[in-house]
């Protein structure tokens, strides 16, 4: 729930944002689908009907000759092409329709769609049976004047967020205002907004949204928990000192290798029987280096491993 500090704030600002002279939402008007018996002037006269019954000083109609240009000639019968030609021509909304004639009997269906999801909003269906032109005219503009209505209902609407967190809980903060803690639905004005979700241990994320009138929309936030600084360096460190070890571990290993041998045994040097006058005596040495490289051994391995979630991990085991 917002808070009562800003609570007042974007209640002025729906207020604003409803009485301001915004511009009028677009309506993209499709050409209609004919089948059966429809003669040419019929058709003109329907579409004039349709192109009247949407206009009012609360829409802008952008035309068929333009949709057809931008569809270049191809139908268009599927949210995804709604919303790319709505998208293309800078339209809110999407209308569309069949006629059906048969024996002077009319069946219209029109239908208006969302621009930016493709959802159909609204449908209408009006039938005529044994009409004259004015007559099925006259249909038409009913229909016409009905999805001309949910336009402008739809339009009127506030924009709805609904705003999720990962993981729940997050602080979430709005154009820098604090909204509180996430789960949030929120009803904007117009125009573009920052979201921003805060958790602890977690890096903040921001993400910027487009409200749109009449528009629902679901923002999900899934924060990155922050990098284990600490953890990392001591992870590098165990594996520096667990190298180390290793390595004196394998220079005792050297050492211990050579002890006791003969050294300095050229003839001019041997004593009288062959015997060396010499041998290495590196026990000292191997013995220290192995001392200290089982001790670094140890403190490297303690280092890698000794972490919460293994310590963890150990006592389940146990």
């Amino acid at each position: 729930m917002l808070r009562s500090s800003i609570v007042g704030p974007y209640l002025l600002l729906l207020l604003l944002a409803s009485t301001a002279s915004a511009a009028p939402p677009h309506v993209v008007v499709l050409d209609l689908e004919l089948s059966g018996e429809i003669n040419p002037g019929v058709r003109e006269a329907l579409m004039r009907q349709l192109r009247g019954g949407l206009t009012a000083a609360e829409t802008k109609l952008i035309s068929v000759d333009r949709t057809k240009r931008a569809l270049q000639g191809k139908g268009c019968n599927a949210p995804a092409c709604w919303r790319r030609v709505a998208g293309k021509l800078g339209g809110r909304f999407v209308v569309g329709g069949t006629v059906t004639g048969e024996d002077r009997s009319y069946t219209l269906e029109l239908w208006l769609a969302d621009g930016y999801s493709g959802k159909i909003l609204a449908r209408v269906h009006q039938r005529c049976d044994i009409c004259g032109l004015a007559a099925v005219a006259s249909k038409m503009d009913l229909a016409a004047s009905a999805l001309r209505a949910k336009v402008e209902s739809t339009a009127g609407a506030p924009a709805r967020i609904s705003i999720q967190s990962d993981p729940p809980g997050a602080t979430l903060y709005l154009d820098g205002d604090a909204l509180g803690s996430a789960p949030q639905q929120l009803d904007l004005p117009p125009g573009d907004h920052v979201i921003e979700a805060r958790i602890p241990d977690h890096m903040p994320l921001s993400r910027k949204v487009h409200a749109v009138a009449g528009v629902e929309e679901r923002v999900d936030l899934r924060l990155i928990p922050n990098a284990p600084t600490g953890r990392r360096y001591r992870t590098v460190a165990g594996w520096i000192v667990l190298g180390a070890g290793v390595a004196s571990l394998a220079t005792a290993a050297a050492l211990f290798a050579i002890h006791g041998r003969a050294t300095r045994c050229d003839a001019e040097q041997s004593i009288p029987g062959g015997q060396c006058p010499q041998t290495r005596d590196t026990r000292a040495g191997a013995w220290t280096a192995a001392g200290v490289g089982l001790g670094a051994a140890v403190l490297g391995a303690y280092l890698l491993l000794d972490s919460p979630r293994r310590r963890r991990d150990v006592a389940w085991a146990f």
